[in-house]
């Protein structure tokens, strides 16, 4: 990618456990999932804003990381 930028965000021990694994799991960088993940959610969380406060990490199912 060519003129990348630097965005930088929070989250949680849990959050951070999640993505490192996956990262792990598909052989891929953390940025590159994170990418993935709003390039296909994007437009879902235009549509319906309040999905921002309702969405958490504790609504997943964690059996999974």
């Amino acid at each position: 990618m060519a003129n990348e930028i630097t965005i930088t965000f929070k989250v949680s021990e849990q959050f951070a456990d999640l993505l490192g694994k996956a990262s792990f799991d598909i052989d891929k960088g953390k940025s590159e999932i994170i990418r993935a993940c709003i390039l296909l959610s994007i437009d879902t969380v235009k549509a319906v804003p309040s999905l921002v406060n309702r969405i958490q990490i504790e609504d997943r199912d964690n059996n999974n990381l």
